[in-house]
Order: structure tokens, then C-alpha cells, then sequence
């Protein structure tokens, strides 16, 4: 009887002891001493005390006082919940969640095209901008493709602001299961693309806007001097009508001679 009390006090110590220190663990973990109280969830988690294991698992996860690494801490995770730890079967819930949304997941963190806002997708029609445009009919023409073109680069300007500030397009059941590492990742990614996609398309643009300005000149400075030219053309030919008027009354007169008295 003597030695099953000794056996149970033992037990108690030990248990006490466990106590104690997964506390001390918690406190170093709240004030942000990761490697310290990683140490001391370390060993418990070893003696396979669950609310360490689950521990272990968290800091794994976020990478605190480590790298992170969510194969070892999906190993913690499971060890956890096999012992009936609800915080980290919600781990592994989690993480089955996201080996089934693994593809879409890689997509944002390193395979984002900018498919949801790329240029190409406006079906933009380029303008055709002569040099000068003599006709009314052509100015006409350029004018209206330019305004044209101007209205398509503003919708798809438009779009682009839809989808900011980057991350705003990854679902929210796929942003829900992402780390806070790949969140970052995704969001570095996005916004480099979505300003490559908006930088190609303004080159487009100004390249269009150039010309446009270069026609307009030239083509105002052809008007003015065409109209000038149809001005004197028509001041020539008035002038060459009175003198043409005034020659064939001097020469009627003399062939007619006087009028009879």
C-alpha cells in the first residue's frame, strides 16, 4: 500500500512538473521569446503532452523563432489531435483544405498572370493615323478611331482599379487556408504584374497619343494652307472675271459702232 502511494505521488509531481513548465512556455511565447519557449514545447511535446504538440505545431506554421515549415507542422498538428486536441484537429482540417486548393493556392503565390485584367482581353482596335490627312472625310476617320481607342484603354484602366489594391481578386475561400507568407508572396506578385500589365498598355497608348498629336499638327497647318491656297485661287479667278467682263464690252462696243441717230 506504501509503495502505490509513493507510485501515485510520483505521478502527481511529474504531472505538476509538466504543469509548471508548459505554463513558463506560454508566458516566454506571449512575450515573444519564440526560441526560449520553442525549447520547452519542444520537450513536452517529446513526453507527448498535446497542448505542446499543438504548440509545436503553431510555431512551425507562422515561423515563429523558426522557419517555417507546415510539413513538420502538420506532423505536430496530426500527433495533437490523434489525443483529442480540437485546436488542432482544426489544423489539419485546414491543412486537408489546402492540399485539395494546392494548385490554385500556387497560382497567386507564383504563377499570376494578370489574366483577370490583361490588356488584350479589351480587344483595343489601334487606330490608323497618317502623316496628314488632306480630306475631311480622313479627319473625320482618325478622329473618331482615336476617341475610339481612347474609351476601350479607359475601360480597361477601370478594370485594373477593380481588382486593387492587389490580393483583392484571390476568393476568399482561397485566401482563408493561405499562410500569412504566402499571402505576402501572393500580393508581391500581383501588384508587379498588375503594374506591368498597366505600364505596356500606357506605352500603347502614348505611342498612339503621339502620333495623334503629330497629325493634328500637320494637318491643321495643311488646313490653314489650303484654305489660304483656295482663297487667293478664288480672289485670281474673281479678278480674272471683272477683267474677262470688262474686255468684252470694250470689244462688243467696237464691233457694234455707234447706235444710229
Amino acid at each position: 500500500m506504501i509503495k502505490l502511494v509513493f507510485v501515485a505521488f510520483a505521478l502527481s509531481f511529474v504531472a505538476n512538473s509538466y504543469a509548471d513548465e508548459l505554463s513558463d512556455a506560454y508566458k516566454l511565447y506571449k512575450n515573444k521569446e519564440y526560441k526560449a519557449s520553442a525549447a520547452l514545447f519542444s520537450k513536452l511535446a517529446d513526453n507527448g503532452n498535446a497542448e505542446a504538440q499543438e504548440m509545436m505545431g503553431e510555431l512551425y506554421w507562422y515561423g515563429d523563432g523558426m522557419a517555417i515549415d507546415t510539413n513538420k507542422a502538420e506532423q505536430w498538428f496530426k500527433k495533437s489531435a490523434a489525443q483529442g486536441n480540437q485546436k488542432a484537429r482544426g489544423f489539419v482540417n485546414l491543412i486537408a483544405k489546402r492540399n485539395l486548393k494546392k494548385s490554385q493556392i500556387q497560382y497567386f503565390t507564383d504563377q499570376f498572370d494578370g489574366g483577370d485584367v490583361k490588356f488584350e482581353r479589351f480587344n483595343c482596335v489601334q487606330p490608323s493615323i497618317p502623316d496628314v490627312s488632306k480630306t475631311n472625310d480622313d479627319i473625320k476617320r482618325v478622329t473618331n478611331e482615336v476617341k475610339s481607342w481612347l474609351e476601350c484603354y479607359n475601360r480597361f484602366v477601370d478594370n485594373v482599379n477593380l481588382v486593387l489594391p492587389a490580393g483583392k481578386a484571390i476568393p476568399k475561400d482561397i485566401e482563408e487556408i493561405m499562410t500569412d507568407e504566402e499571402m505576402t508572396k501572393a500580393v508581391h506578385l500581383m501588384d508587379k504584374t498588375y503594374a506591368h500589365i498597366s505600364t505596356e498598355a500606357k506605352k500603347v497608348t502614348d505611342t498612339i497619343l503621339e502620333k495623334q498629336a503629330s497629325w493634328k499638327k500637320l494637318t491643321e497647318s495643311y488646313v490653314i494652307s489650303n484654305n489660304e491656297k483656295v482663297l487667293r485661287e478664288k480672289e485670281i479667278r474673281e479678278k480674272d472675271q471683272d477683267g474677262n467682263s470688262g474686255i468684252t464690252r470694250e470689244k462688243l462696243i467696237d464691233k457694234i459702232g455707234s447706235k444710229p441717230r
